[in-house]
């Protein structure tokens, strides 16, 4: 009997409808159990029928091209919904299970064929952004970067990442985005939490007397306490003067509806962002290269409306411009991204990143506008941090001091407590 292409995609959803079924009622020891006879024995099995289908699939002239996408979205379907119930412990088991079964090919039949085909799987893309997974749902606390030998390794300290460096994950189907954005919630809700019990932590200090006894807090970054202080205190106080990042936004903004066209709202855009570098330790650093830098990107910014009058949208597509220039790995552009480190090396990474607060603060009258710049900002910084994935930190401590700060940054300025109850717990 003729064995279709649709035959087999018929087989495949047969197989993904019974792992959808198996996870809600198996509990994981046995559902791992059921799904290494499956996919590594693949001799012995309890549903006959579903054992059948996989030989029927295995034995097919469709396998070659195909067994790494359906095995893919079969794993997906598991970590998926372990995910959805918090239980991410369990994507490093179902990792292990099939390195093992990879390095360990079996002799003969049935399950040799299996082995050797998680062998090739092993080494495939795929394979590596399951690897990927792994390694964001290990969690390492925040603040401890010990035993870590490359800056990937540090990848579950920044949620807003996950999106962005799991790329694919919407190809994996089955409740795949909403499987990541609990994660990335769960993890910013814990970060919150963590960093106010800090600040909390040092406003008792503060106020202690001699006679009381204050446990140690626990930092929630690797900054150092002097570093991790000022950026809360700069990210939601007063960052230029007498004025706040909302401060200076919000007048901003109010100007803008006032100029004539986009090419006068780009000019205003450039004195906004450089009068913050007046108040910084060194005032002057703007006049040296970095201004009129700004001011060509900005020149070159949606040019063909520079006649048009400024609109919520035109602003928004500006500021994205404004971060693609800022914000870029080397390979991309090597004399923009030296721009940036240049910036942080001489005005370090707090100053860096207020710098790109202000470009995202441009757009907050709009809700959707502000999330839409907050995500670029989250995507940009994840190709900068796959680009230097594998390098160590101690090298790079500018970039894990960027990746801190936005942190910090985003949790005092769009979080559940106001800038100002984080001014009042730190000081001004």
């Amino acid at each position: 009997m003729h064995y279709s292409y649709r035959d087999f995609t018929t087989d495949a959803s047969y197989l993904y409808a019974h792992l959808e079924a198996l996870r809600e009622t198996a509990p994981a020891d046995d559902l791992l159990n059921r799904f290494k006879a499956l996919f590594v024995e693949g001799d012995r099995y309890p549903e006959s029928k579903v054992l059948q289908t996989l030989h029927r699939m295995l034995t097919s002239t469709w396998i070659e091209q195909e067994f790494d996408n359906v095995f893919n979205r079969c794993c997906y379907i598991l970590i998926n919904y372990w995910w959805l119930k918090r239980s991410w412990e369990l994507t490093s088991r179902l990792i292990q299970l099939i390195e093992t079964a990879a390095e360990k090919p079996a002799a003969f039949g049935q399950s040799a064929d299996l082995r050797n085909r998680l062998k090739r799987f092993a080494q495939s893309p795929k394979y590596q952004l399951l690897r990927d997974c792994e390694q964001v749902v290990t969690f390492i606390p925040y603040g401890s970067t010990a035993g870590v030998e490359v800056i990937g390794g540090l990848i579950s300290q920044y949620p807003y990442l996950y999106p962005y460096y799991l790329r694919e994950w919407n190809n994996s189907g089955d409740s795949g985005q909403q499987a990541l954005d609990a994660l990335k919630h769960a993890r910013e809700q814990e970060f919150e939490r963590s960093l106010h019990s800090y600040a909390n932590g040092v406003r008792r200090k503060q106020h202690v007397t001699h006679q009381e006894i204050i446990l140690p807090h626990q930092k929630p970054t690797s900054l150092s306490d002097q570093s991790l202080q000022a950026a809360i205190r700069t990210f939601s106080g007063k960052s230029e003067g007498h004025y706040s990042y909302q401060d200076t936004a919000r007048q901003t903004l109010v100007h803008l509806e006032r100029v004539a066209d986009h090419r006068s709202a780009k000019h205003c855009i450039k004195d906004y962002l450089t009068k913050s570098i007046q108040h910084t330790s060194k005032p002057t650093y703007g006049d040296r290269k970095f201004n009129q830098w700004l001011g060509k990107q900005l020149d070159n910014s949606c040019l063909e409306r520079d006649q048009t009058k400024m609109n919520p949208r035109l602003l928004m597509n500006t500021c994205r411009d404004l971060i693609d220039a800022l914000i870029v790995p080397p390979s991309r552009s090597f004399e923009n991204h030296l721009m940036f480190t240049d910036l942080i090396a001489n005005l370090e990474a707090t100053f860096a990143m207020g710098f790109v607060l202000k470009i995202v603060l441009l757009c907050q009258k709009f809700g959707e506008n502000l999330k839409a710049i907050r995500e670029h900002v989250a995507a940009r910084l994840a190709d900068l941090f796959k680009s230097y994935e594998s390098c160590s930190p101690d090298d790079l401590k500018w970039l894990t001091e960027c990746l801190d700060n936005w942190l910090i940054a985003s949790t005092v300025q769009f979080g559940r407590w106001e800038p100002s109850v984080w001014t009042s717990l730190i000081g001004s």
